[in-house]
């Protein structure tokens, strides 16, 4: 966020006040200005989706940003692939949380009474169908989990359409491997037991028990 302020407008006799705000304009260049974007990029490009290096910078500064947010009492609620802005490449590439439409403060159930919001597949079983669960940050890790499969992969971690499946899906303790994807690049491929213990964290960071989640992002 760069700046707000406000504007005096007139439309036809009616005076009006109207609010402004600018934020920060990221240019993607080539490869996209959204991760979903660059994933799919790396995908047409080499066949697979973000190697090891890239990923861990990505999903570095991914946590970084949410640990941020999470200080300030905010929980974002939409932590997707389509709202990580990203500019720069190689070493000097940088991964922006963007699009905090729905984000609210800690212990807010919803945006609209009691209206569930966000993307079908990236939300956490508490956000889907607002249940006793007080939506937190660990309604933030859910997705968080979901995104990183997703760089390292080129594939959703869940593949619901609708706030039921997701909910349905989120409940189940089945969990999809990287190994099963066909964008898992090769060098993590070649190293199984990797692969498997990455699984395991996306599994965790996944809990439906809200308990059995980290505490924060960068953990």
């Amino acid at each position: 966020l760069v700046d707000t302020g406000v504007i005096d407008w007139k439309m036809e006799d009616y005076p009006l006040t109207l609010p402004w705000l600018a934020v920060e304009f990221v240019d993607g260049g080539i490869e996209g200005t959204a991760l979903d974007e660059r994933v799919a990029y790396s995908m047409r490009l080499s066949g697979f989706a973000f190697d090891p290096e890239r990923a861990a910078r990505a999903a570095s500064m991914i946590a970084q940003g949410l640990d941020e947010i999470h200080a300030v009492g905010v929980v974002h609620r939409d932590v997707t692939p389509a709202n990580v802005l990203c500019c720069g490449s190689g070493e000097t590439e940088i991964f922006k949380i963007a699009d905090f439409g729905i984000a609210r403060p800690l212990g807010l159930k919803a945006t609209f009474g009691e209206l569930a919001i966000g993307t079908p597949g990236y939300l956490a079983p508490e956000q889907s169908l607002l249940t006793k669960d007080t939506i937190g940050p660990h309604t933030d890790i859910f997705a968080f989990a979901s995104a990183v499969f997703f760089l390292l992969s080129g594939e959703h971690y869940f593949t619901a359409r609708n706030v039921i499946d997701a909910y349905q899906q989120a409940r189940s303790k089945d969990r999809r491997s990287l190994l099963a994807t066909r964008g898992l690049c090769k060098e993590l491929r070649e190293q199984p037991q990797v692969v498997k213990a990455i699984d395991a964290a996306l599994a965790v960071a996944t809990s439906a028990d809200i308990e059995q989640r980290p505490k924060s992002a960068g953990v």
